[in-house]
């Protein structure tokens, strides 16, 4: 899971090493930091007992959210201080940092009403607040959430548990980034939707499709205008596209 830094001075990256009882790819994960200018090469904690995997760059550079599946969820680090925090999730999921500002929207997993339910949070580290951004109380699960360029929208996964629109998959759905104006851009119950990603312009998200059931269970790849609504497919028997820089 590599990412650069906003600046693209310093590369980010998991890590796992083999050792006498088991191979690289079931061996603990650790972070790693790539100086792009030097070369150098030096774990992000000097704490080589902890884990972390799936590092994500605050929009200043100045914060890294990661897995930290030895302390049973998302740490986030600055960078500057090195002070850290870690916030409990069990989703397998870091989330995803603001475009304009050093807040978190992370996914946790919490049990209502007998029922599984993934609310997505909004993380401060500055203020150590956190913020439910799906509606408390809410029977919902969502996961997967992206920002838009400009910091003004989220997109997101959601499946609703109850309600007339309780359906087995996850589709689209688009909230202001206070959280209000909650909206599905998707309403397929037979297809399930992959997390979106929104164009460099911030005028389209991209996207694949899963059938459930039919003749012919083939992933499709699309991008949509979510201010239209309007779908195009891109490519078939595809999945996880990613926008070009």
């Amino acid at each position: 899971t590599p990412t650069f830094s906003p600046d693209g001075k310093v590369l980010a990256y998991s890590r796992r090493n083999p050792n006498d009882f088991a191979a690289a790819a079931v061996s603990p994960p650790r972070i790693y930091m790539l100086d792009m200018q030097t070369k150098e090469v030096a774990p992000l904690l000097s704490d080589s007992q902890k884990l972390g995997a799936d590092p994500h760059w605050s929009s200043d550079g100045k914060w890294l959210a990661y897995l930290a599946p030895d302390r049973g969820g998302v740490a986030i680090l600055n960078l500057d201080s090195g002070a850290e925090t870690v916030y409990p999730t069990l989703t397998g999921e870091v989330g995803a940092w603001d475009t304009q500002r050093s807040v978190l929207l992370m996914s946790e997993a919490q049990e209502q009403d007998g029922k599984q339910i993934d609310h997505l949070f909004l993380v401060d580290p500055v203020k150590q607040t956190s913020q439910d951004m799906s509606g408390e109380g809410s029977l919902v699960q969502d996961n997967a959430p992206a920002w838009s360029p400009d910091g003004k929208w989220i997109a997101f996964r959601r499946n609703e548990l109850t309600g007339a629109r309780q359906t087995l998959t996850k589709q689209i759905w688009i909230m202001r980034a206070d959280g209000k104006d909650a909206r599905p851009l998707t309403a397929d119950p037979a297809v399930d939707y992959s997390a979106p990603s929104w164009s460099p312009d911030g005028r389209y998200l991209l996207y694949h499709k899963l059938p459930l059931k039919g003749p012919n269970v083939v992933r499709s790849v699309w991008v949509m205008d979510p201010v239209t609504g309007e779908e195009r497919q891109l490519a078939s028997d595809g999945l996880l596209p990613l926008w070009v820089p």
